[in-house]
């Protein structure tokens, strides 16, 4: 099936037509009139709404036998908001750590083996790091992607690790898994990580982790220099600073 010019999963597409079907339920709705309404077969709609029931993104009324949407889809809900609010807090703090040293500055999170770009302030100078919100980049040659994975319990970054071809995009790049997890326990120690020239010849970047209420880190800041310019820098305070930024953030989330 094809779905704004993309090809679709006929099973997972009939799921979701259930799901946005019950969202405008407020007092759920039986299987029956479910089934009539999405002009499904009844014994398909019942074996597509007992698998989203399992799972906990629909639940049924024992009384009334209607469906509703379950709790696991509040969770959902809840997830994007707080991804929403965070880009909408931190924005405006990448772009003071930009102004105060005229470079960019960028917010990511953790994807699998990659990290995705969610913020950037970007430097107006003409020589800068060029990346897209969304955009991905590996986590392994990246300050961004080492105070994720750092930040992982020890099982989970394992898995990833495994996981990881280590692509050699510069002479820097660290390319030996051992090397890799050494490196990640010296940024559990510091609290922030360094780039020197490790996905990209001639930039340098500074990471630090944004934490919420619960210590969780959630996403990650960066300000990413030219290496050209970087040698301008005072590098101790620009890392001091990136900290603080990311402090400042993560205490808006409720972080203490």
């Amino acid at each position: 099936m094809a779905h704004d010019g993309k090809r679709t999963i006929q099973s997972i597409e009939r799921a979701v037509a259930i799901l946005d079907y019950l969202a405008d339920k407020s007092n759920g709705e039986r299987l029956t009139t479910l089934s009539r309404e999405l002009d499904l077969n009844k014994s398909t709609a019942f074996s597509l709404i007992s698998s989203l029931e399992a799972y906990g993104l629909v639940s049924q009324d024992q009384e009334t036998g209607r469906y509703s949407l379950g709790l696991r889809m509040l969770h959902y809900g809840l997830a994007v908001q707080n991804h929403m609010d965070l880009v909408r807090d931190a924005q405006p703090h990448l772009e003071k750590l930009s102004a105060l040293y005229g470079e960019t500055a960028h917010m990511a999170t953790l994807s699998g083996t990659e990290i995705v770009y969610v913020a950037k302030a970007e430097s107006t100078r003409n020589i800068r790091m060029v990346t897209e919100i969304g955009g991905k980049t590996p986590a392994h040659c990246s300050a961004l992607g080492k105070v994720l994975l750092a930040a992982l319990p020890g099982e989970q970054l394992r898995a990833l690790i495994e996981q990881m071809d280590f692509t050699p995009y510069t002479p820097a790049t660290i390319t030996d898994p051992a090397r890799f997890l050494q490196e990640l326990e010296d940024v559990r120690r510091k609290g922030y990580a360094y780039d020197q020239e490790e996905r990209e010849s001639g930039l340098f970047c500074i990471s630090a982790p944004i934490l919420d209420a619960q210590k969780k880190c959630i996403a990650a800041i960066s300000i990413s220099i030219p290496a050209g310019r970087a040698v301008q820098h005072n590098i101790d305070a620009i890392t001091k600073s990136v900290l603080e930024t990311a402090n400042t953030i993560s205490a808006q989330l409720g972080h203490r």
